[in-house]
């Protein structure tokens, strides 16, 4: 889904036990800013986990000023 200041893209993952758990990537149409990412469908803990779902502990996406100096594509930086 595309918006004036961005765009939303979903990915879908079905678990083992057919439980479903999405992953929403927000990237700022400004792509010098860092994109967001959420989980959603599911309860977890973990460092890199806020209480919200919103991942915050990968170090690529933690700041715009660490995005930017990465250098790298959206989604090099997500198969690393």
């Amino acid at each position: 889904m595309r918006s004036s200041d961005g765009a939303l893209y979903d990915t879908v993952f079905a678990t083992l036990n057919c439980n479903t758990l999405i992953l929403r990537v927000y990237i700022p149409m400004d792509f010098s800013r860092a994109p967001f990412m959420y989980l959603y469908g599911v309860r977890a803990s973990h460092d890199w986990l806020d209480t919200h779902g919103k991942i915050v502990g990968y170090d690529l996406i933690l700041t715009d000023a660490r995005w930017s100096s990465s250098n790298l594509k959206l989604g090099d930086a997500f198969m690393q």
